[in-house]
């Protein structure tokens, strides 16, 4: 059998490869404690825990992938090694794929930390005396909100740009929990505008997903910010057909019914259908009796009024005339209308 026959080219997959790196990132359980304000060092499964290089370790010339300066050369830093950095020397990923970090996924990470310290690394790459983190931003603020000095992060090589970044990065979310169409949204207008990607059909191919999905999704950042960090604050209103029956209310009802919409969505509980009902009510208007002006008459020995409607009615009452009476008022309308 020849070579080309025994051995055929393997078609990756990027999101098990995110999920691969995932794991090989994860501290090894029975060596995790519990981390102190000093957390410490704990060896992970290929990747030991080191002290991190000095601030003024050397760096390497400037690169041109468009993400500043390159990889540092010094021997202190080593790919695929975990690092304790201090919070001071990480910086945040330019294009995180998630946007908004609510209080409620701060706490319940920070729980998750105290309880059995940090068993997974972050990973980031090194630029000029710092780390970039490309995932782990959750990790980090709850570990800062903890008072620990320290974020474990595992070096990995920088990526060739912006772009490559971004979807390394969405990758690696995916393999842990999706980034909302509300992260999703403001993140793809942004790389639109960058021209990160030209249009939004190679944004749809380079993510694998629908050119229509990308649309949708997009529709929200319409929404101003103030609403969208409403939304992102209540988990329960950001599944897909929800927020697009949100966004369609606010495009009949503006921004202040909106947010009050959100609250009482978040306090009732409220889905699509009850919001798609309370949007087409709001497109009916309030249903009101037509206006009318009254003119009070006296005929004979009657008395009444004459009311004009703005829809174009004409009423007349009269109440208390006798049947001469009557008739004669008969007789001069007809000739009124007649004339």
């Amino acid at each position: 059998m020849s070579l080309k026959h025994k051995f055929r080219p393997i078609k990756l997959d990027p999101q098990r490869v995110a999920r691969a790196e995932a794991e090989g990132a994860r501290v090894s359980a029975e060596d995790a404690v519990p981390a102190p304000s000093q957390p410490p060092a704990v060896k992970a499964e290929g990747a030991p825990i080191i002290a991190t290089p000095p601030a003024d370790t050397p760096a390497a010339p400037p690169g041109d992938a468009g993400l500043g300066t390159s990889q540092t050369a010094g021997p202190r830093w080593e790919e695929g090694r975990v690092y304790e950095v201090p919070h001071e020397r990480i910086r945040p990923n330019p294009v995180n794929p998630r946007v908004f970090y609510t209080a409620e996924a701060i706490v319940k990470m920070a729980e998750s930390l105290r309880a059995e310290g940090q068993t997974t690394a972050a990973t980031g790459y090194v630029e000029d005396d710092h780390v970039v983190l490309i995932e782990g931003q959750t990790r980090q603020r709850a570990s800062q909100q903890l008072g620990w000095p320290t974020l474990r992060v595992e070096i990995r090589p920088k990526p060739e740009s912006i772009r490559t970044l971004y979807e390394t990065a969405r990758a690696a979310n995916d393999a842990r929990t999706n980034p909302s169409n509300l992260d999703e949204a403001l993140r793809w207008k942004e790389l639109l505008e960058q021209g990160v990607y030209p249009s939004q059909r190679s944004l749809a191919a380079a993510l694998r997903i629908h050119e229509a999905d990308v649309s949708r999704v997009l529709s929200l950042a319409r929404m101003p910010q103030s609403i969208l960090q409403a939304l992102a604050e209540v988990p329960a209103l950001l599944a897909a057909r929800t927020l697009a029956s949100i966004r369609a209310y606010w495009e009949t009802c503006g921004d202040d019914r909106t947010l009050e919409l959100v609250a009482q969505a978040r306090s009732r509980g409220l889905g699509f259908r009850e919001i798609d009902s309370l949007r087409k009510a709001a497109e009916k208007g309030p249903s009101r009796r037509p206006h009318a002006s009254r003119l009070r008459i006296s005929f004979g020995g009657g008395k009444g009024e004459l009311k004009t409607f703005e829809d174009g009615r004409i009423q007349l009452l009269l109440e208390g005339l006798t049947a001469e009476e009557a008739k004669e008022l008969q007789l001069r309308l007809q000739n009124v209308l007649e004339a």
